[in-house]
């Protein structure tokens, strides 16, 4: 129990694996050349990385664990527990903390607008569909 919200850990282990699916849709067949694109990577450079996919992955993995975890606090602190409730409360999410982050990236770091959409709204669809999950379950 967390701010007197019961946290379902099934729920948690669900969405986080949503959230995988997302992102390896998203970052694989849907926009994965632009990605790389934007990034400046190719095949070769994908290949030479310093961490190997499978631990970019499980660290990955535990981000949506912890990411699960604490939209499950939000969702149980707004009270949604219908599908359309859970996407606001993924979206305003969202808009007050991943899209202003992302925009850091953008502002700070000097990479591409295209990259800041292409995350972002990634972003945005994931939390939407993962707290609509958690408000239902």
């Amino acid at each position: 129990m967390v701010l007197g919200i019961d946290v379902n850990l099934w729920a948690v282990l669900i969405t986080a694996i949503v959230s995988m699916i997302v992102g390896a849709l998203w970052y694989g067949p849907l926009f994965g050349k632009a990605w790389m694109r934007f990034v400046g990577f190719n095949k070769d450079s994908v290949k030479k990385m310093k961490m190997t996919a499978t631990k970019s992955m499980t660290l990955g993995f535990i981000g949506s664990l912890i990411m699960a975890y604490v939209l499950t606090v939000f969702v149980g602190l707004s009270g949604a527990n219908t599908l359309v409730e859970g996407a606001m409360v993924g979206f305003w999410v969202w808009l007050g903390f991943a899209m202003p982050l992302n925009a850091s990236v953008f502002l700070w770091e000097g990479k591409s607008i295209k990259l800041f959409f292409l995350n972002t709204f990634q972003y945005l669809i994931t939390f939407k569909l993962m707290a609509a999950i958690l408000a239902v379950w």
